[in-house]
């Protein structure tokens, strides 16, 4: 029997002395959960169903110490030249983190880590719901501090919600990232599903948390379902990929040739391939590759295509959907448009000049056009009749405006305050609603001739009716580039990882990886727009938009 007295004691001593008041770090954690796998347990204990953990029982502290440690520092530090942290080692961090979080929430209450008291099972990592980067700085000289927590269990599978944050001071703690990881729980000798100790609901905000993981699970459920390897592209997809292959074409000459459009990229010239060799010192706790080691692999092959493909340094804004499976390359797409966007925005840029031309012309007008427009004609008739005519003009305008944008308002309606105030979504590239906007735009234009029909009938025009229509002009055609180009930032990378068993030349597609990347906010040149050549990389290009829009 192995004795445990004496490692509960070094464990609990080195979780004392760790970084942090108290903390323990990343490394000591690393070699705690080595140790509580390996022990073996004094009795083997049943599962008990009518026993439940609150999440409070799983929360776990801990801290990868880069102000304090020269060693762990290095490790940490990227290949900028500035104190940035490697994204990909975080990664690994990350998905450490939450084997040792599931099996705390698994491990009776009271009974240390080191000592399993639970029933027997082995924990891997099913997939990675998401990893939000709201700060792009990640330092590599400022402590890091990783918060995690059970925020929904299953039968055999568990959602840890994981969030790290960068010490700048004592009081000090900025966010760094907000990460969900699935893990699923198995039998050590059948690889079979093992049920995991269900979650006690104590709090108002562990049902909120309870709540979005069970969304998050039916989500899943209906993307796996939905998936293009499965179905046909909806309706607005193969539009997409219709105008991508217009947009590729000379339409005048009746030929199915293809070319390039200036600024473009085809999608077979925007892969790579890395071939990495996976060494016995890599493997996990049960004899396979570390799940966190692909994860980097992947992140930092996805960051070597994205700088490649762009000609820029380009930071990483988000992770979403990495599944333990089977796909196969790396492929770089960008977010598509219905509505061609981008060529409306550099048509309004162009133009630019004169829209502030015909401001200043608007302004002077109405300080010292009144008297002169008044006395152009008498006739109240005519005067009725072309204020008719405008007013029904604008109103259709107005009309179909409003249903061209209707459906896209109905649902920021259902998505929340944050939504409508903050996020353009699909807006700006959904072909009906950015028309609908392009024409809004545009439509600033005219609508300056309200001024003019007032001064013809002689009216009164106050200072908020001018100021109005000089102000909105000027605010429509100067920001409607900031926003479209936004989206030019963005590159959606897809990675496959391939395993290739040397000795039976078999190969299996074990894992995909989505990453979200942006290019430097310092650099605000427009990356290429990716376009795909086959149907085959046309379905990869739906699928990497569909992630990039999610």
């Amino acid at each position: 029997m192995l004795k445990l007295i004496p490692f509960k004691q070094i464990l609990q001593k080195r979780l004392l002395s760790a970084a942090g008041g108290g903390v323990p770090t990343m490394r000591q954690l690393r070699e705690a959960i080595v140790k509580h796998i390996g022990a073996v347990p004094s009795t083997v204990s049943e599962f008990d169903p009518k026993v439940a953990h609150p999440p409070s029982a799983s929360a776990t502290r801990c801290v990868i110490p880069l102000s304090s440690d020269p060693t762990c520092q290095l490790r940490y530090v990227n290949a900028s030249g500035q104190a940035r942290s490697r994204f990909g080692m975080l990664m690994e961090d990350l998905d450490m983190f939450a084997v040792w979080i599931a099996f705390r929430h698994n491990q009776p209450i009271g009974l240390p880590m080191g000592t399993p008291g639970h029933h027997p099972m082995l924990i891997v990592t099913a997939c990675v719901d998401g990893i939000d980067v709201p700060n792009k700085v990640i330092r590599s000289d400022l402590d890091i501090i990783m918060d995690g927590f059970i925020s929904w269990v299953g039968k055999s599978s568990l959602e840890v919600t994981m969030n790290l944050k960068q010490k700048y001071a004592e009081q000090d703690l900025r966010d760094i990232l907000t990460a969900k990881f699935v893990m699923v729980s198995q039998d050590p000798e059948t690889r079979k599903s093992v049920r995991n100790v269900p979650l006690l609901l104590e709090t108002g905000r562990d049902e909120e948390n309870f709540h979005l993981g069970e969304q998050a699970k039916n989500l899943r459920i209906a993307r796996e379902k939905n998936s293009l390897l499965r179905t046909v592209p909806t309706g607005e997809e193969r539009n997409i990929l219709h105008a991508l292959f217009l947009k590729t074409i000379d339409e005048s000459s009746q030929s199915f040739e293809r070319h390039l459009p200036s600024g473009h990229v085809w999608m077979q010239d925007a892969k790579l391939k890395n071939a990495v060799i996976c060494f016995p010192i890599k493997q996990n706790l049960y004899g396979k590759i570390f799940g966190g080691y692909l994860m980097r692999v992947a992140f930092e092959s996805a960051w070597a295509n994205a700088c490649v493909f762009s000609h820029k340094r380009v930071r990483i804004a988000k992770v979403g959907n990495i599944m333990f499976r089977k796909p196969v390359e790396v492929e770089t797409m960008k977010t598509a448009a219905g509505f061609d966007v981008e060529a409306a925005a550099k048509q309004l840029a162009e133009f630019r000049a004169h829209i502030l031309v015909l401001d200043a012309m608007y302004v002077f007008m109405v300080m010292f056009g009144k008297k002169r427009l008044s006395n152009v004609t008498s006739n109240k008739l005519l005067l009725q009749d072309l204020s008719l005519l405008w007013n029904s003009f604008n109103a259709v305008i107005s009309f179909v405006i409003a249903v061209l944008t209707f459906p896209d308002f109905v649902y920021s309606v259902f998505q929340g305050w944050h939504y409508m105030v903050c996020n353009v979504g699909t807006f700006m590239t959904d072909r009906y609603s950015g028309l609908g906007e392009y024409m809004f735009v545009i439509s600033k234009i005219w609508e300056l001739g309200d001024t003019v029909i007032l001064m013809l009938r002689g009216r009164p025009v106050i200072f908020l009716h001018s100021y109005h229509h000089a102000i909105v002009l000027l605010q429509t055609w100067l920001t409607y580039p900031h926003v479209c180009y936004s989206s030019d930032e963005l590159i959606q990378v897809s990675v496959a990882a391939q395993v290739l068993n040397l000795n039976t030349g078999e190969k299996d597609l074990t894992n995909t990886f989505q990453f979200t990347f942006k290019v430097d906010s310092e650099d605000e040149t427009s990356v290429p727009i990716v376009l795909p050549k086959t149907y085959e990389d046309g379905i990869l290009y739906l699928d990497g938009r569909r992630h990039a829009l999610d």
